[in-house]
């Protein structure tokens, strides 16, 4: 089993890859994403503050609703998600195998080892340490990470899904057996 991991530094590249991973047949079980708060609420400005021609508050908080809805992807799930605080991160949105193993840590330990949490998932990941920290600086700094488990055979795969949508520190490493 590999982990494939890819930075993004734009949601709509992020929420292109996570789409073009599902249309492949990877499942939302085998995809993980991972951002700070930022990342949603940055989004939902940026879709409230579309142009809409009519001159009532009501009707443009409903243009800004539907734009939201129709967007999805990836946005509808942060939007879901609790915030764990991480300290020296923030307020972190993750979902997938990752949030499970961060999610773990969190209520074992408490909310104060989140970062080690998230450090520690992606070690479990096999990701080395040096390299999970550059993940956990890229998220602090508003990026989005997205992983990806699979099976060998699939791995070249949804690296090159990945690599097609602007994807940043797109890597492969080895799960330990």
């Amino acid at each position: 089993m590999k982990t494939i991991t890819a930075m993004f530094k734009d949601y709509e590249d992020a929420n292109r890859a996570f789409d073009q991973l599902l249309r492949a047949g990877f499942t939302e079980q085998d995809i993980s994403v991972t951002a700070n708060d930022t990342v949603v609420v940055d989004y939902r400005r940026s879709e409230t503050a579309v142009d809409v021609t009519t001159d009532t508050a009501s009707d443009s908080t409903d243009a800004g609703m539907a734009g939201g809805a129709v967007a999805g992807g990836l946005i509808g799930l942060l939007i879901g998600l609790s915030a764990i605080t991480v300290p020296g991160v923030g307020p972190l949105l993750t979902w997938g195998a990752l949030a499970t193993a961060v999610g773990t840590t969190t209520i074992g330990a408490g909310v104060g080892a989140a970062a080690g949490g998230l450090l520690g998932a992606l070690i479990g990941l096999g990701i080395p340490e040096k390299e999970a920290e550059g993940y956990v600086q890229g998220i602090r700094e508003g990026n989005i990470l997205i992983t990806v488990q699979a099976m060998d055979q699939r791995a070249e795969e949804a690296e090159s899904i990945l690599r097609s949508v602007n994807a940043t520190r797109v890597n492969q490493y080895q799960q330990a057996a």
